[in-house]
C-alpha cells in the first residue's frame, strides 16, 4: 500500500512538494519527494516534543500550521486510527482527501491500519 502511495506522490505531487505522514519509509522511497514522518523518525524535533507530536496529530489546527511551517501540502494518514480527527469539520475544511489506497490483506485482521489517505492542505 505505501508502494502505491509513492508512486502515486511521484506522478502527481509538484517536484518541490512536501508531505508528512507516520509511515515514511517506502512512501518516501517511491515518491521521491520531501516526506516528514511525524513520529519522529527522521525530525529529532517532534521525536522528542511529544505534546507537539499529539497536538499535530489529534488538533487540525495545529496539523496545518505545522504543515505551513514546513512547506508540505500533503499529509498521509491512517484514517481509521484517526476516524474522530479526520472526520471533525475543523479538519474537513483544512484538508480534501485526494486517493485513497487500501489493501484486503495488510493483516490477518480487520484492523485500522488497512486503508491510507492523501489528504491535500486546502489554501
Amino acid at each position: 500500500m505505501q508502494v502505491e502511495i509513492g508512486k502515486w506522490v511521484k506522478r502527481n505531487a509538484p517536484k518541490d512538494a512536501a508531505l508528512l505522514t507516520i509511515d515514511a519509509g517506502a512512501i518516501r522511497y517511491f515518491g521521491e519527494h520531501k516526506t516528514i514522518d511525524i513520529l519522529g523518525l527522521n525530525n529529532h524535533v517532534l521525536l522528542f516534543d511529544r505534546k507537539l507530536l499529539r497536538n499535530i496529530i489529534l488538533q487540525p489546527d495545529t496539523l496545518s500550521e505545522y504543515m505551513r511551517s514546513q512547506g508540505a501540502t500533503y499529509y498521509v494518514a491512517f484514517p481509521g486510527l484517526l476516524a474522530s480527527v479526520v472526520s471533525s469539520s475543523p479538519f474537513q475544511r483544512q484538508f480534501s482527501p485526494l486517493a485513497e489506497f487500501s489493501s484486503s490483506n495488510y493483516t490477518l485482521t480487520n484492523a485500522p491500519q488497512g486503508s491510507m489517505v492523501v489528504y491535500g492542505l486546502n489554501r
